[in-house]
This record gives C-alpha cells, sequence and structure tokens, in this order.
C-alpha cells in the first residue's frame, strides 16, 4: 500500500512539471536566464525626440534608442514588423547620413549574412543588414523581435557622451572607435553582452 501511495506521489509530481513546461512554451516572447519572458521591441516604451528626422515617414514608427556622439547621434526604432536606425550628423539630417532597416525574421530563419551563430545566441534568430556614409561612417543592424544589436562607426575618437532608452552602448574597438549598441529590454541587454562580451561605457 506504501509504495502504491509512493508511485502515485511521483506521478502526480511528474505530470505536474511537465503541465508547466508545456505552459510556458506556450506563450509568446524569449525566456531569460531566469525563466522569464523578454519584451518585444514593439512593447518598449518610445522616446521622444527634438526635431524628430523620421517624423514624416508612413506608417508606425517608434523611436527607442537615442545615442549621441559629440558631432552624430544614432536613433533606434521600430516600424511595424522591422528594426531601423537613422545615423547622421547631430546638426543636420541631412549629413553623414546612414539609414537601414532590416525585417523581423521568423523562428529559426536568420541571416546568413552575419557572423556565425549569432542567431542561436541571445535574442536571436536576428537579419543583418550594413551600410556607410562617406570614407568614415559606417553601421551594420542585427534585427530581431526582441532586440537590435548595432554596429556603429561614426567617425569620432572615443565613446559615445549620451544614450536615452532601453539602450546600453559600449565601446568594442578603438582602432577605428566602434561602437555596439543594444536596444532590449534590461535583462536581455545584460544576457547579449555577458554573451557578446566587453564593458558597458553608456547605459
Amino acid at each position: 500500500m506504501a509504495r502504491t501511495v509512493r508511485t502515485l506521489t511521483i506521478s502526480v509530481v511528474f505530470a505536474f512539471l511537465l503541465a508547466g513546461c508545456q505552459g510556458d512554451e506556450g506563450k509568446g516572447g524569449l525566456p531569460t536566464s531566469r525563466g522569464t519572458r523578454a519584451t518585444g521591441l514593439s512593447d518598449l516604451e518610445a522616446i521622444d525626440v527634438a526635431d524628430d528626422p523620421l517624423a514624416e515617414r508612413n506608417g508606425g514608427v517608434k523611436i527607442l534608442s537615442d545615442v549621441q556622439y559629440g558631432q552624430s547621434r544614432v536613433l533606434g526604432y521600430v516600424n511595424k514588423e522591422s528594426c531601423g536606425i537613422l545615423a547622421h550628423a547631430r546638426n543636420d539630417p541631412k549629413e553623414n547620413r546612414i539609414h537601414l532597416v532590416a525585417h523581423w525574421p521568423d523562428a529559426g530563419h536568420g541571416s546568413a549574412s552575419h557572423p556565425p551563430g549569432l542567431s542561436s545566441r541571445p535574442g536571436g534568430p536576428y537579419h543583418a543588414v550594413s551600410g556607410g556614409s562617406g570614407p568614415k561612417a559606417w553601421a551594420s543592424l542585427m534585427c530581431s523581435r526582441n532586440a537590435m544589436v548595432i554596429s556603429y562607426v561614426s567617425g569620432e575618437p572615443g565613446p559615445p557622451e549620451s544614450a536615452r532608452g532601453p539602450v546600453t552602448a559600449t565601446q568594442v574597438s578603438d582602432t577605428p572607435p566602434t561602437t555596439r549598441i543594444t536596444v532590449a529590454e534590461a535583462g536581455l541587454r545584460k544576457q547579449i553582452h555577458s554573451n557578446l562580451g566587453s564593458a558597458d561605457i553608456a547605459q
């Protein structure tokens, strides 16, 4: 009798754990290291930008981040099911302009044009685009539903002066000065930077 009760108890516990696992898989979002779900880019809070250079674009453009250097800035935004960045001179949005857009990939279908294995890292899968402006300014954008990972060469010495929004900026190279800009909720940003390395310089 004792053996029967013990067997039933183990069976009930196993069934409870299995149900819990199946319930988690049915929820949207991305699991974090603590077992919670990441907030998607579309659900992050927008920031206000004076003289918004994206104001005339059609659709629901939502600016999430503004990283400023001495002479330039990088805006990160979402628009429907895509990520975008606009980099330009602070005194003239038409100068040194880089505008990149990448659509969210379907689960498990990231771009082949990024460093190997990045789609399996936190926040992925990603689609990737890149481009430049003039001889010094260059940027790349990795886009997923939950995060943007941007590499930006401003052509200016040193790290950015300020960063607003759910963003972390990290200087990853001195020659040329290159910043990694990650836009995501705080917990996911920490996972991405822990996975990719380097110390935070602005947040």
